[in-house]
């Protein structure tokens, strides 16, 4: 499911619309979260070098997530146009309480290609053995840009 949000914008977006894209959990579904972040980043005409880290950075955080998903879960992948930036949040039901090892390679790809990134994990539900976990991160649009 792909929803444009453009009713009522956030009062610190831009013109642009938030988009949120909906997926099945499974590795396959990685082409369609990049192409989307890919096609939003360059709508909000992000330089090419800042489109492939965008891109780059939404498939790690999806993989990290898709790999911690509770079965039939759905990963929920939402493009938040800023005035001078882009944020993402990456989100699934996960099966265990364990955030992203922040000491691995992939979080290290994450942390070099974005400006902010942070990881949000709160119960589904009370006294439940799974979780909502979020990666956020922004990119940032070089000075000069737009």
């Amino acid at each position: 499911m792909i929803r444009v949000d453009s009713a009522s914008p956030p009062l610190t977006a831009t013109a642009s619309s938030v988009v949120e894209l909906q997926v099945p959990t499974e590795v396959d579904q990685l082409a369609v979260v990049r192409t989307v972040a890919e096609a939003v980043a360059a709508r909000e005409d992000f330089d090419l070098d800042a489109v492939a880290d965008i891109k780059l950075a939404v498939d790690e955080a999806s993989a990290c997530l898709i790999g911690r998903a509770t079965l039939g879960a759905r990963l929920d992948c939402r493009y938040h146009p800023l005035p001078n930036a882009l944020e993402v949040i990456v989100s699934t039901t996960t099966c265990t309480s364990e955030v992203p090892n922040r000491h691995g390679f992939g979080w290290h790809v994450l942390t070099t290609l974005t400006d902010t990134i942070t990881v949000e994990q709160f119960p589904a539900v009370p006294d439940s053995s799974s979780y909502v976990t979020s990666i956020r991160f922004t990119k940032t649009r070089r000075v000069g840009q737009r």
